[in-house]
């Protein structure tokens, strides 16, 4: 395909800029951690796996925005809500890690389909239902 891939400040750079078909894009974005290990072995860099793929999320906002404010607003509300579901995941038994990111991947097709409908009251929702996930997530630990 002549695509290169490569790292600068811990951002994985596809050249030629433009040429990344959507698809191979979107597994780019899915497998960034792994990537960064294979392309940056020595950098150092760990990036923690979040819950939810953030880019995913800001690039459907990036494709049907709002106001700067509000998008800035949603992926500032999707963060946070996936770094509190990872804190809990983190600490979860590892019989129930794969099933915790299962729910919060499929929070995450949902929001962005809502937000590629350009149907933002469905995408808070839906992050209000993240943000309680974390509270979910313990009582599976408990059980």
């Amino acid at each position: 395909m002549g695509i290169v891939l490569s790292v600068g400040d811990g951002v994985i750079l596809a050249r030629p800029k433009g040429a990344t078909p959507p698809d191979l894009a979107d597994a780019i974005r899915a497998n960034k951690a792994a990537l960064l290990r294979l392309l940056a072995p020595d950098s150092g860099e760990s990036i923690p796996p979040l819950p939810i793929d953030l880019s995913r999320i800001a690039d459907a906002i990036a494709r049907n925005p709002r106001s700067p404010f509000l998008s800035d607003l949603a992926i500032a509300t999707f963060t946070r809500a996936a770094i509190g579901a990872q804190r809990v995941i983190d600490n979860l038994p590892e019989g129930i890690k794969a099933e915790a990111r299962y729910k919060c991947r499929g929070i995450e097709h949902r929001i962005i389909a809502a937000i590629a409908g350009s149907n933002y009251q469905t995408a808070y929702e839906l992050a209000d239902a993240l943000i309680r996930l974390p509270d979910e997530l313990a009582e599976l630990a408990l059980r």
